[in-house]
C-alpha cells in the first residue's frame, strides 16, 4: 500500500504542469462510462465556436458505449480532436492542456493540483457539492448537470477562452487548494502510528529545540509569545535535562528523523506536558502518537497519577491532538494572564 501511494505521489508531482495562459488545447473528461454521452455535447459545443486553433483531446473509458460514434464524430467535426481510450496516465494529458471540461468527480482534485482551469459538470448526486464548492472558492466553473446543453457549454467555453484573467484566477486559486502531498500525508500518518519512537533529549539537541521553540507558530501558541534569546535557552535547557523532575522527549519518525518534542514537568504525583512539532512535520499525523508514547514512557519512569495540558483556545491543532490521545477537557484556567483549556489524562 505504501509503495502504491508513494508512486502515485511521485507521478503527480513530476507531472505538475507549468501553467500556460494560451488557450490552444482542451482536455475533455466526462467519466469512464459517460452514459449520457456528454463528450459528444462538448464536441458539439466546440464546433459551435468555430475555433481553428483549438485542439481537443477527449478521454473515453473502455466501458463507454459511445466510442465508435465518437470516433465518427471526430473524423468529420472540422477541427483536430484526439480520442484517448483508457490512457495509461491522465497526468501528462492534464499537463499538456490549457483548459478542461470535466465531470466533477475525484478528477476535480487532480485538476486543482495541476492548476488546470476547468468547467465542471456534475454527473452524479455526490458531485454536486464538490462542483459548487470549487466554484465558490474560485477554483473552477460549475456549468450544471447532465442536462447541460451544447449551447450552454459553448457559452461557458467562450467566456473561459476569451478571458485570460479568468484562467489565471482559476489556476491560482486551484493550486492554492492543494499541494499534491496528500498521499505522502496518508503514508506519514500510517507510519507515524506504527513506528513513532521517543528518546530523551541530548545536549546536542539544544540548538534544534531552540529553533523549534522560536518558530512563529509555536510562539503564537505559547503563553509567553516573545522570542527566546539563545543564552536564556541554553541555561534553561541545561537545567531541564539535569532536573529529575523534568523530561524532554524527542520524537522521531520511522527514518529516525526528529519530528518534535514533548516536555513534561513533574510536581509530586502530577505532571504537566506540552508538545511542539518541527514546522515541516506538522499536519502529518505525528502529534497524537508522540503524545501517547510520551505519556506511556512517563508513567513507566515516574510514579505519577495524572498528566495535565493547558492549551490556548485558538490552538485547535494541539487541542485536537490531546483529545485524540485520550486527554479529557476538565475546564478552563488562566495561565500567565491568558485563558487556557485544561486537559487531563490519568494513569490507567
Amino acid at each position: 500500500m505504501y509503495a502504491l501511494l508513494r508512486r502515485e505521489f511521485i507521478d503527480w508531482r513530476d507531472w505538475r504542469r507549468v501553467v500556460s495562459f494560451d488557450c490552444r488545447k482542451l482536455l475533455v473528461m466526462m467519466g469512464g462510462g459517460d452514459p449520457q454521452n456528454l463528450t459528444a455535447r462538448v464536441i458539439e459545443a466546440v464546433a459551435r465556436l468555430r475555433l481553428e486553433n483549438l485542439e481537443v483531446t477527449a478521454v473515453v473509458g473502455g466501458s463507454s458505449p459511445h466510442l465508435e460514434s465518437l470516433q465518427k464524430t471526430a473524423n468529420c467535426c472540422g477541427f483536430k480532436i484526439t480520442l484517448e481510450s483508457n490512457p495509461s496516465g491522465i497526468a501528462p494529458l492534464m499537463a499538456a492542456a490549457d483548459i478542461a471540461v470535466s465531470a466533477a468527480g475525484s478528477t476535480s482534485s487532480e485538476l486543482c493540483m495541476m492548476g488546470l482551469p476547468a468547467l465542471l459538470v456534475d454527473v452524479a448526486d455526490n458531485q454536486i457539492q464538490v462542483a459548487e464548492e470549487l466554484q465558490r472558492r474560485g477554483c473552477a466553473i460549475h456549468v450544471g448537470n447532465c442536462s447541460v446543453t451544447p449551447e450552454q457549454l459553448a457559452e461557458a467555453l467562450k467566456s473561459l477562452i476569451r478571458s485570460e484573467e479568468l484562467r489565471r484566477a482559476l489556476a491560482h486559486n486551484s493550486r492554492e487548494l492543494g499541494d499534491g502531498k496528500g498521499a505522502e500525508r496518508v503514508v506519514s500518518v500510517l507510519r507515524a502510528e506504527e513506528s513513532i519512537r521517543l528518546r530523551h533529549a541530548r545536549t546536542d539537541d539544544c540548538q534544534m529545540l531552540w529553533e523549534w521553540a522560536n518558530d512563529a507558530d509555536v510562539r503564537a501558541a505559547s503563553f509567553s509569545t516573545a522570542d527566546i534569546p539563545w543564552a536564556v535557552h541554553v541555561t534553561w535547557f541545561s537545567n531541564k535535562i539535569e532536573d529529575k523532575r523534568s523530561r524532554i522527549f524527542v520524537a522521531e519518525d520511522y527514518q529516525g528523523s526528529p519530528v518534535g518534542q514533548i516536555r513534561v514537568d513533574i510536581d509530586r504525583r502530577e505532571a504537566e506536558g506540552n508538545i511542539s512539532l518541527a514546522k515541516e512535520k506538522r499536519g502529518r499525523g505525528f502529534a497524537v502518537p508522540a503524545i501517547k508514547a510520551a505519556v506511556h514512557q512517563l508513567f513507566a519512569e515516574v510514579d505519577c497519577d495524572r498528566v495535565h495540558a493547558f492549551v490556548k483556545p485558538s490552538n485547535l491543532a494541539s487541542m485536537k491532538a490531546f483529545q485524540r490521545a485520550g486527554f479529557v477537557q476538565t475546564g478552563r484556567k488562566s495561565v500567565r494572564g491568558s485563558l487556557a483549556l485544561h486537559f487531563v489524562l490519568g494513569r490507567k
